[in-house]
């Protein structure tokens, strides 16, 4: 499981520190979005051009200038402070 380094314990899952976490994929996208709208954050789709065509690939969460960006793939942390950071999924190796 991937871990979210704390001041305390570097391996320490992030469930175990209080986080909640999602894995952003395209089939979680809509309910991960409609989780974190319930929470009082704003979030919607994260577009970019792919393949000359705009698709979605992620979400924005919060406002700007403090929101995050998580593509499919990542995953998505709430800290106990209600801070959203994300841990990029791992990239293969080549």
């Amino acid at each position: 499981m991937p871990t979210v380094p704390t001041p305390h314990d570097h391996n320490l899952p992030a469930e175990a520190a209080g986080c909640r976490t999602w894995q952003l994929t395209p089939d979680s996208h809509g309910r991960i979005d409609h989780e974190i709208d319930q929470l009082g954050v704003f979030a919607k789709g994260y577009w970019q051009d792919v393949d000359g065509k705009l698709a979605v690939v992620g979400l924005r969460i919060g406002q700007r200038p403090d929101h995050v960006i998580a593509f499919y793939g990542d995953r998505i942390i709430r800290h106990p402070d209600g801070r959203f950071t994300v841990q990029p999924a791992p990239h293969p190796a080549p």
